[in-house]
């Protein structure tokens, strides 16, 4: 089978076929943005380390949530009633 009977289908719709120009065109728009990806890498690292930073500080935070509670709640049952803090 010649290669235009594999093509065939590909235009029956009466589409119009890539040409090398349409081609080129696609390769660089693919690389630029390629190389925008690439750019924005280190900005998308630094964003990322922030993030877990603030999710570990609110996580810690949050373990120790309980611990305040029960620090005052044991103040209140210790200091004589009538005592002003």
């Amino acid at each position: 089978a010649q290669l235009n009977d594999y093509l065939k289908p590909l235009y029956a719709n009466g589409e119009t076929p890539i040409t090398l120009t349409d081609a080129a065109a696609m390769d660089a728009q693919y690389d630029g943005f390629a190389d925008a990806m690439l750019e924005d890498m280190p900005k998308v690292d630094k964003k990322k380390a922030k993030l877990l930073a603030r999710k570990e500080v609110i996580e810690k935070l949050q373990s120790n949530r309980s611990q305040m509670v029960h620090l005052f709640d044991s103040l209140v049952r210790t200091i004589p009633d009538g005592a002003v803090l």
